[in-house]
């Protein structure tokens, strides 16, 4: 890609902003990748096939979607910003199998994603995800319909660890849970904060999440697992009988579940796999 046309190089990402009188919103955590290198590793990293299907949120000026544009049969770029519509097209808006969907993604729903992927068997979703929606982003990938076949992410290493998050590390919360039951993840390397302008005044990290085929089933249903779960954890000084006392559940009722699986009551949940809370799910759901 020339340079003069690749929205991650300085000059070009300097250009844009100017051009558009544009500054990077702190609040919207925009921080455009201007490593070429780094960007061009994520792409392989992500494997995305010819045929093959791409989300991408929050594509800011367009550095990853250009990459992803010449690999994918398809990629839909789901963009908040209003005020970034007008640079993203001019550097993507030649790449006929490129989409630009101005929407929050958080407040799509899987049929209307599905309207911009007619036919498509396999989605990856590959992103800079902008930092201040990365949570709340992959719970809702984790728990979405669409096909999604993995997740190449870049994000705060902080959060990388919280999803990678094992049972009884500090950092291992709900997010870590649902990752863990729908897919298998890991954290590739580092991005330093030169990569990017404006510099963050964090470390970010590359994830590769892939998704469990096929995806995990459980008889309770997995709205009632999460609720489970989510009550377990939602206090991390409390036992895990307080938890679910808390969450709604009978004390007697969760007492004698916890003994049928074998959890002690006084633990706190954060110690547990996401495969015995859901032992714990369906017993509960059994006595209710």
């Amino acid at each position: 890609m020339e340079n003069m046309h690749d929205a991650s190089h300085p000059a070009v990402i300097a250009r844009l902003l100017h051009d558009h009188d544009l500054r990077p919103k702190k609040s919207a955590g925009q921080n455009f990748f201007c490593d070429a290198g780094l960007l061009d590793k994520m792409i392989r990293a992500a494997g995305v096939g010819q045929d093959e299907s791409v989300l991408e949120i929050g594509p800011g000026l367009g550095a990853l979607t250009q990459r992803l544009g010449l690999l994918a049969k398809r990629v839909v770029a789901v963009e908040l910003d209003r005020d970034l519509l007008a640079p993203l097209t001019e550097t993507v808006g030649e790449l006929s199998n490129v989409e630009i969907v101005p929407a929050d993604f958080l407040k799509l729903s899987d049929e209307d994603l599905l309207s911009h992927f007619e036919g498509a068997e396999v989605i990856r979703m590959v992103s800079n995800l902008p930092y201040c929606i990365t949570t709340d982003a992959m719970q809702k990938l984790f728990m979405s319909k669409l096909p999604l076949a993995s997740i190449t992410a870049l994000v705060q290493k902080e959060a990388a660890q919280r999803i990678c998050a094992k049972p009884g590390e500090k950092q291992y919360g709900i997010t870590a849970m649902m990752c863990a039951w729908y897919c298998d993840a890991r954290i590739l390397y580092d991005v330093p904060p030169e990569c990017f302008f404006p510099r963050p005044g964090v470390t970010s990290a590359v994830i590769d999440i892939r998704f469990k085929a096929p995806r995990p089933q459980i008889a309770c249903g997995d709205a009632f697992l999460w609720r489970v779960a989510r009550g377990a954890i939602a206090m991390r000084r409390k036992t895990i009988i307080n938890n679910l006392s808390s969450a709604g559940f009978a004390k007697d009722v969760a007492l004698a579940v916890l003994e049928q699986v074998g959890i002690e009551p006084s633990i706190r949940a954060e110690v547990l796999s996401i495969e015995k809370l859901a032992e714990l799910a369906l017993a509960l759901h059994a006595n209710m």
